[in-house]
């Protein structure tokens, strides 16, 4: 198992959300494993029509094989502004 960071932006602090995301993750077999929320900052640039957003940074671990499927389903959710993933050493 790899061990990965996430970040990314939500329109709201949606738990919903936030669960779904963690299901995601668990589908392709992987655990989250820290949660940090560190809430909502305005943007120094407007990301298409949002001015603000919710931050959440989050570790987790799985295999690098499924990452790109976990990508593609991440880019689906309509409520997720930005999202960023790096693999940690």
């Amino acid at each position: 198992m790899t061990a990965y960071e996430c970040s990314f932006i939500t329109e709201a602090g949606d738990k919903k959300l936030l669960k779904n995301i963690e299901d995601i993750i668990k589908q392709f077999g992987g655990e989250v494993t820290q949660q940090d929320n560190v809430g909502e900052k305005n943007f120094a640039y407007r990301i298409g029509q949002h001015t603000k957003g919710h931050y959440h940074y989050w570790t987790f671990s799985g295999d690098s094989v499924q990452l790109k499927e976990l990508k593609n389903r991440l880019n689906v959710e309509d409520a997720l502004i930005r999202y960023l993933i790096l693999k940690v050493d």
